[in-house]
């Protein structure tokens, strides 16, 4: 028997159907709800958005939905839906994860003596810390801040971090 979309909480009467419905592009719009802009997202909350698609959970996946799509009738959503709402989620995450690699720097022989690969236990509360340390805010509340300035903030610093890296090389 064939059922065309399946309500999401009926998803384990139906295996061979996750497979399929994994695999489908993602859509920005859940019953009738169009998708937030990442950028305009609170930075805690995108990065509560990666950490679930590393390591998804029931529970996390639908904060991550409500998140992004606002209230989420889940006892109404079919598994077509999720599954395109969810794969939307991913393909943005990528999105951001690829622009986060501009933020890289390779440290320098001193950094890498010094230990500063240590500092990465901290993930994003580095990222937080160093911005609430430039503006006088402490991380907790640099959190809510929206995402896009977070990034945009730490670009512009890595800017002026390579530039005066390149002036300190080249003075004469």
């Amino acid at each position: 028997m064939w059922v065309d979309n399946p309500l999401l909480k009926d998803a384990e009467k139906y295996p061979d159907l996750i497979p399929i419905f994994q695999k489908v592009k993602g859509i920005d719009i859940l019953h009738g709800k169009k998708s937030k802009n990442f950028m305009k997202l609170k930075f805690k909350d995108v990065e509560f958005i990666k950490q679930t698609i590393q390591e998804p959970n029931d529970k996390a996946v639908l904060k991550c939905l409500k998140i992004v799509f606002g209230f989420v009738d889940v006892e109404k959503l079919r598994l077509l839906e999720f599954y395109q709402s969810y794969n939307h989620i991913v393909e943005q995450i990528k999105i951001i994860l690829e622009s986060e690699k501009n933020l890289h720097t390779e440290p320098s022989e001193r950094l890498k003596n010094a230990g500063i690969d240590r500092m990465s236990i901290f993930g994003a509360l580095n990222i937080l810390d160093d911005i609430g340390q430039k503006y006088g805010v402490p991380p907790h509340k640099v959190e809510k801040w929206t995402y896009g300035l977070i990034f945009s903030l730490s670009l512009k610093a890595k800017y002026e971090a390579d530039i005066k890296a390149y002036l300190d090389r080249n003075e004469h």
